[in-house]
């Protein structure tokens, strides 16, 4: 049996939950491609006092956090019956603050192997400015962030495009996160190396891919920083880009706007590692 995530050892798949419907969406995605029997699923939502309006004139927050407990509530118990899970799965975390403090602090008890979020339903007004709050937490974060778009539908994974630099600490962060492992054992991968210089990969890709995730290799090839957006322009023709975290502090994190990225309907998700 399943022991509750938040008193054992079993990592958790934490899914942000900015909206609700894209929540569920994060969950679907979740359940289809990136858990297996020894995942628990952590819903997360974060609310803080307003600063403004007759809310000031009261204690306003345990109101909100009631709210809030509600609604993840409703999520855990949809999760529990559409999922088939057993409810110790299944947990509910009500965080007071914003994502940034949840980062450097609130997670840590939530033994997190994936934080999820999707941007699904996020109207204009806060879409924007969301995108670059999750822009930011790309680079902070040290577990891996999965980003789902706002017009993307849960399906079969069948390409993935992987963007890493020269270094092996990416492989490594693919290799113990067990999701992602999960992911990739499912999927075709096409495989490109970008580098800051046009030098030979350190690995053998082919075979460590082919040993490690049981993925078949399409293609591998170096790319200087100055074709990025050339690059770029063929990431539609991909279910899901994996992008080395390292790269987002290089010039190449200049030349990715998440912004751009996913203002493009045909936008794909992204898995920051």
């Amino acid at each position: 049996m399943y022991s509750n995530g938040l008193k054992g050892k079993n990592k958790n798949i934490v899914i942000l939950t900015e909206f609700m419907e894209g929540a569920w969406e994060s969950a679907i995605f979740s359940h289809r491609n990136l858990i297996n029997s020894n995942h628990g699923v952590v819903f997360v939502q974060t609310y803080s006092k307003p600063r403004y309006g007759q809310s000031l004139l009261k204690n306003f927050v345990p109101v909100m956090k009631q709210i809030v407990r509600n609604e993840l509530l409703e999520l855990k118990l949809k999760a529990v019956k559409e999922f088939q899970f057993e409810e110790s799965r299944v947990s509910i975390r009500p965080f007071e603050g914003d994502w940034f403090s949840f980062l450097n602090g609130g997670q840590k008890s939530l033994s997190p192997e994936l934080l999820v979020v999707s941007l699904k339903k996020a109207f204009p007004g806060v879409c924007c400015p969301i995108i670059g709050k999750i822009q930011k937490l790309a680079v902070q974060t040290t577990n891996p962030l999965l980003i789902l778009p706002a017009s993307f539908a849960p399906a079969k994974l069948k390409s993935i495009l992987f963007l890493t630099s020269k270094e092996l600490s990416f492989l490594r962060k693919l290799d113990e996160c067990e999701s992602v492992s999960t992911l990739l054992q499912k999927s075709e991968t096409d495989l490109r190396i970008l580098l800051d210089k046009n030098t030979a990969p350190p690995v053998d890709w082919n075979s460590y891919v082919s040993n490690q995730w049981g993925a078949a290799l399409k293609s591998n090839e170096a790319v200087p920083f100055e074709k990025v957006h050339e690059l770029l322009k063929d990431t539609y023709k991909y279910d899901l880009v994996i992008i080395d975290q390292e790269l987002l502090k290089s010039p190449f994190g200049k030349a990715l706007n998440l912004k751009k990225w996913f203002g493009n309907k045909y936008s794909k998700p992204v898995l920051i590692c």
